[in-house]
């Protein structure tokens, strides 16, 4: 799978609002689904957080290739194409589903053999696929099944892994000094350490936004290992610094 200027697709997790980003990209087919004679509906589940820590720019291609795709077979039909989104624990779900016309055959996951898009084509007469769509979800760890509706038509089940953070708030003692006006953790090189890779790229993202640099980020049991010559020479010299002390506070006068 390659992006739209042909270099390969990668994830680069970053929080984001879902709901926000869901409706800039309908927004932006709403002009290719009128021309279909199609209208775009977005439902979004109350129970979504408002941030998740995903790739918003390949959570958005996917979107807009499973949109895209449902305007091309519904031209004509004048029908409504259902957005949906909700979460599942630890996964984003995204619904994507068209009542427009078959696309022949009997096995839904058929539309999966569609040839990737041309890079710069556009719905409703050429643009991004299926095909697309799961291979962005499948560099996000995550999947897309599909379904075929009774009557006509299909709908897209995409699950994506996620972090879900709570809304943004500053308070008087959060990422900045109130003294100075300095983020609290200016200056600081900061090792993050956590088992979980998703984990660590929120504490890089926490940490930054309090100023802190984060160097390096390891799971625990490489930190230990590397960690572990530099922490013995400085258990050590903290023991020789609490041995200087005892001998000097038992010295002559130096009693308790």
């Amino acid at each position: 799978m390659t992006a739209d200027n042909g270099t390969p697709a990668s994830a680069e997790s970053e929080p984001f609002d879902i709901s926000e980003l869901a409706r800039e990209t309908i927004a932006a087919l709403q002009e290719d689904a009128r021309a279909a004679g199609v209208e775009l509906v977005l439902e979004v589940s109350d129970s979504l957080p408002p941030r998740v820590m995903l790739d918003p720019a390949l959570t958005r291609r996917i979107i807009a290739a499973l949109v895209s795709h449902a305007i091309r077979a519904s031209v004509g039909e004048r029908t409504t194409v259902h957005v949906q989104l909700c979460d599942d624990g630890n996964l984003l779900c995204v619904d994507v589903e068209e009542r427009g016309r078959e696309m022949g055959g009997d096995d839904p996951e058929s539309v999966f053999a569609q040839p990737a898009a041309t890079p710069g084509e556009r719905a409703p007469g050429g643009g991004p696929t299926p095909t697309d769509a799961r291979a962005l979800a499948w560099t996000m760890n995550g999947e897309i099944l599909v379904e075929r509706n009774p009557g006509r038509g299909l709908t897209f089940h995409v699950t994506l892994p996620t972090i879900h953070l709570p809304e943004e708030k500053r308070t008087s003692h959060g990422a900045v000094n109130q003294a100075s006006g300095e983020p609290v953790l200016a200056g600081l090189r900061v090792l993050a350490v956590d088992d979980h890779e998703a984990n660590r790229l929120l504490l890089r993202h926490v940490l930054a936004r309090a100023g802190a640099s984060v160097e390096r980020d390891l799971d625990g049991g490489r930190a230990a290992r590397e960690l572990e010559p530099a922490l013995g020479s400085l258990l050590a010299q903290i023991r020789g610094y609490l041995e200087q002390a005892g001998q000097a506070g038992a010295g002559p006068g130096g009693g308790r």
